[in-house]
């Protein structure tokens, strides 16, 4: 029987990709490098297979399974015996069967009741000739599934119902190593599947395409430890380019990782600020196309033992690998734009070699990684991007003095001063160490956003500087301006003006009536635009939707919080 299943996902995308519009400009040059070879891949799916009275095929034989061989809590047993993948040699492996807690269960009239979820691993098996004994080890091409419950009436202990974003089924999640092609990584799967329980119950047409989703991909070359100080300095650079208040993360560790000695990592959802396509997937709400922003990462790291081996040993060198942050259901990307996840990958190692001048003969061959027989890899390789964006925020130096030192106020001193010894800063924090209003302190924070200088993540949302870059080069401003202009020497100093300041802003306030918006506290607020002075109007007058305002509430990518929108309370019981 056959399961490779690409005619089922083929695509007529050419994948091409070019640069992404920046505001620092938009030069690239066509690159050719040895292909870095994929690494791990995760993908799940969902079978079609509940019938009326809500039970999974495939779930229901493995809990029958479980039941039937009267295992409990850590058990582990071969599922199957002399298992011949088609992507090893041989036939010493087996598949072992075991079980774990799921997140979810049912109340069934005796109370919530906790259910399980199960597990397949590709396993080399091996038995010492004298004793008898048996072992096992996870072979060079790994695999593993697990598969859990999708059925209506599922809680988590807390009550809340458990959200199946591609209907009822049995939904099965494989990991694999060494995979080039997505389809092949189902086409394992399936193959493992039916083995163990039989075609009877694994029916591949039942596969819900929409449901195909990769939620792991790795892209890595090795390469030669001398470089990796370049490299290192290299990731480095790029976070403070893209960081947006923990939307990136840089880590110059030296400690020990599951996978090894982790020197550097960055994630971010903002790669496209170096010139690449912005990591977006798409996926069907109410009925119509919406795009999804899910992130990436790059780290360079090393075999946990690498300083024990010699330099003539491919495990005493380092690796760079792109991934795909960890993404579930439909944020994830869909199986059919494997080739682009991919592309992606490639392009982000590529291109950060180019940038920290390691070239290809620089590359080490292990087991898999063999640079002489990797296929090309073209691509459009940002050239200057990084130069170009790092003068492109050099140019708010001038913004902040100006913002810092105007004769009217001191609201934006204090609001960066805040910021920046925050590392970011909600506006709860930010009324209670300014002493200015909510009102008060979002127009500043909006007029500084449409700017450049500022941004706003999360939901409440969090105000950061719109790369890591500028935190730096604010913070030395704010300190020449404190220490100049407010007689600020110290953060100590700064943090004591800025609280008598604020005492005098809340008192002030005060005497005009503790539900004044204080607007006419700075002259500047008062010249603001009819724009941002518009009065409150009732919703019919209005023109939006009540789901537009649900939507502000509830969509991540409104920004807004609690503390945004006013409710008047009306006589009478609520409900």
């Amino acid at each position: 029987m056959s399961y490779d299943i690409s005619e089922a996902f083929a695509t007529d995308r050419t994948g091409d990709v070019t640069p992404s519009e920046l505001e620092s400009g938009n030069v690239s040059r066509t690159q050719t490098r040895t292909s870095p070879i994929s690494h791990g891949v995760g993908i799940s799916f969902v079978l079609d297979d509940a019938d009326d009275t809500g039970t999974n095929r495939l779930y229901r034989t493995l809990v029958d399974t479980w039941r039937d061989r009267d295992l409990g809590p850590g058990d582990e047993i071969e599922l199957v015996e002399n298992y011949a993948p088609d992507f090893l040699p041989g036939d010493d492996y087996v598949l072992l069967f075991s079980s774990s807690g799921w997140k979810a269960g049912m109340d069934r009239g005796h109370g919530w009741s906790q259910w399980y979820k199960y597990h397949l691993k590709l396993q080399r098996k091996s038995v010492d000739p004298v004793t008898g004994e048996v072992e096992y080890d996870t072979p060079p091409t790994s695999l593993s599934l697990t598969v859990e419950p999708q059925i209506n009436g599922l809680t988590y202990e807390d009550g809340n119902e458990v959200h199946l974003p591609f209907g009822e089924g049995s939904r099965v999640s494989v990991q694999t190593t060494y995979c080039e092609r997505g389809t092949k990584v189902v086409s394992r799967a399936l193959r493992a599947l039916t083995t163990a329980v039989g075609s009877d119950i694994v029916d591949a047409g039942e596969l819900k395409r929409d449901s195909c989703r990769i939620w792991k991909a790795e892209a890595h070359v090795r390469f030669n430890i001398d470089h990796k100080h370049a490299v290192v300095r290299t990731l480095q650079k790029t976070e403070q380019l893209v960081d947006v208040a923990g939307g990136a993360e840089i880590e110059t560790w030296k400690q020990r990782q599951a996978e090894g000695w982790l020197e550097a990592r960055v994630e971010s959802d903002r790669f496209d600020r170096l010139g690449f396509d912005p990591a977006t997937t798409t996926r069907i709400e109410y009925g119509e196309e919406v795009e999804t922003r899910y992130s990436e990462a790059l780290k360079v790291y090393q075999s946990s033992d690498w300083h024990e081996k010699s330099r003539s040993e491919y495990a005493h060198h380092p690796k760079l690998e792109a991934y795909i942050g960890s993404q579930r259901g439909e944020a994830s990307p869909h199986l059919d734009e494997w080739d682009d996840v991919m592309r992606r990958l490639r392009e982000l190692v590529c291109s950060h070699l180019e940038w920290a001048g390691v070239p290809d003969s620089a590359l080490i061959g292990d087991d898999y990684f063999k640079p002489d027989l990797q296929p090309g890899f073209q691509w459009e390789h940002p050239e200057g991007r990084r130069e170009d964006l790092r003068a492109y925020y050099d140019r708010f130096e001038s913004v902040i003095y100006g913002e810092c030192l105007k004769a009217q106020t001191d609201a934006v001193y204090d609001i960066l001063s805040v910021i920046t010894e925050h590392n970011g800063a909600t506006y709860d924090l930010l009324e209670s160490t300014t002493g200015f209003s909510r009102s008060n302190l979002q127009y500043h924070v909006s007029r500084l956003k449409r700017a450049g200088l500022l941004t706003t993540v999360g939901n409440p949302c969090v105000i950061t500087f719109d790369a890591g870059y500028l935190y730096e080069l604010a913070d030395e401003i704010v300190d020449e301006i404190g220490a100049v202009h407010f007689d600020e020497s110290t953060v100590a100093a700064r943090r004591m003006g800025r609280e008598d300041r604020a005492r005098e802003r809340e008192e002030a306030r005060e005497q005009r009536g503790e539900d004044s918006d204080d607007l006419e506290e700075d002259d500047e607020l008062q010249e603001g635009s009819d724009e941002d002075r518009r009065p409150f109007v009732y919703l019919d007058q209005w023109g939006g939707t009540p789901q537009m305002l649900i939507d502000q509430l509830t969509d991540d990518e409104s920004l807004r919080d609690e503390r945004d929108i006013r409710v008047r309370e009306l006589p009478g019981d609520p409900t």
